[in-house]
């Protein structure tokens, strides 16, 4: 297969989608297919990204997003055309429809090319996080009209097909997430690490965050509803935009910022904690979520979209109610004192993490890829009858 992707942020930039477009890059490579990488660079340079070709296109900043970034790609068909014809994809994957989407339809509908488009950010929701409340039903009703382009939309989760569908998009299958299990595991555990995010007091429960520090988190509500206890720290992984405001409001209480970590570090970081703690309401199937439970972590998070399947699948975290503060905190007291209800969720957090393969996931993937080949294959055939 011959597979176009467009990306609508850096290619570097940081986050879930980021990382879902590594694994496809990588199953690709491995299975001899090909793929060509569109996504903004304000360098416009062509140059390869782990094996594959990657054309930079023009894009501008988006600051009022308080993103350093965060950029707007566009293109037109023209430029595409030129290299599909080069090209000749049997595909076009959109992660995530928006700008640089407009070009790519374009593209499709002059060379009759079938386009898979998957679902990975509430942008509608992240807007009241922002200022912008005013403008959610319009980026709704244009993500609805962009996904409903697409001969194929994939959702993230159960709870996200839902809210689609009920939205008005249509052709939705559900395609989760995985995890590397290799990576994140129990067996990275580490005392050196656990004494210095406990400050020397590894007894203590230790409560992680890990996840970019920015607004449509609801970090917030760590820093709000934290409550320090002789037997309990906080560490928080990650950097943003939210940082300085975070530290300023937990000043003084028994939480450690740890700044941005990846790889094995991060994977030492996880296994040395004791609960996930994970805010966010917005989320489509994270993967720090799934990092945390191959780690063997148990979760703590809100009743909402992928948060709530990944729980209800698993059966290794307690969920509360977005807006209820209070359970949170319950929740919070709950995993500190009773060890065994620890323990027990740990076992159920590994065994999930266990099931979610990447190369299962990717299979799937390839699956959805050649239904939409074959799909379009046989409806050019019956418009030339």
């Amino acid at each position: 297969m011959k597979i176009a992707i467009f990306r609508e942020l850096p290619i570097n930039f940081n986050g879930g989608v980021t990382n879902v477009l590594h694994h496809i890059l990588k199953h690709l490579k491995q299975r001899g297919d090909e793929a060509i990488i569109f996504a903004p660079d304000s360098t416009q340079t062509a140059r390869r990204f782990m094996g594959h070709r990657l054309v930079g296109v023009p894009s501008v900043a988006a600051g009022f997003l308080e993103k350093k970034n965060f950029q707007i790609p566009y293109s037109n068909d023209r430029h595409i055309d030129k290299i599909f014809n080069r090209f000749k994809p049997d595909l076009i994957h959109l992660l995530h429809p928006m700008s640089l989407s407009w070009a790519a339809y374009k593209s499709a509908q002059n060379n009759n090319i079938p386009v898979l488009a998957s679902y990975h950010t509430n942008y509608h929701i992240y807007a009241r996080y922002y200022s912008f409340s005013f403008l959610s039903q319009a980026l709704w009703n244009y993500t609805r009209w962009q996904f409903n382009r697409s001969n194929k939309v994939l959702s993230p989760s159960h709870t996200v097909k839902e809210m689609l569908v009920h939205g008005g998009v249509q052709e939705v299958d559900v395609w989760t997430r995985g995890v590397d299990s290799t990576l994140y595991s129990p067996e990275k555990r580490n005392e050196a690490c656990r004494v210095k995010l406990t400050n020397g007091n590894p007894k203590k429960t230790l409560f992680l965050f890990v996840g970019r520090l920015y607004k449509e988190k609801n970090i917030d509500l760590l820093a709000d509803t934290w409550q320090d206890t002789p037997n309990r720290v906080l560490v928080i992984t990650g950097k943003g935009p939210e940082k300085e405001n975070l530290a300023n409001k937990l000043r003084g209480k028994n939480v450690v910022f740890t700044g941005h970590k990846t790889g094995e570090e991060l994977a030492q970081i996880y296994a040395s904690s004791d609960v996930f703690l994970f805010p966010s309401t917005t989320e489509g199937y994270p993967n720090a979520v799934m990092e945390a439970l191959a780690s063997g972590l148990p979760i703590i998070g809100p009743d909402s979209y992928g948060v709530t399947d990944i729980i209800n699948e698993s059966h290794a975290g307690l969920l509360f109610d977005a807006y209820n503060t209070t359970q949170f905190q319950e929740h919070i007291r709950k995993l500190e004192t009773n060890k065994e209800l620890r323990q027990e969720l740990s076992q159920k957090a590994r065994t999930f993490g266990e099931s979610k393969s990447w190369d299962h996931l990717m299979n799937e993937l390839f699956s959805h890829y050649q239904e939409v080949i074959e799909e379009s294959k046989k409806a050019t055939l019956l418009s030339s009858q």
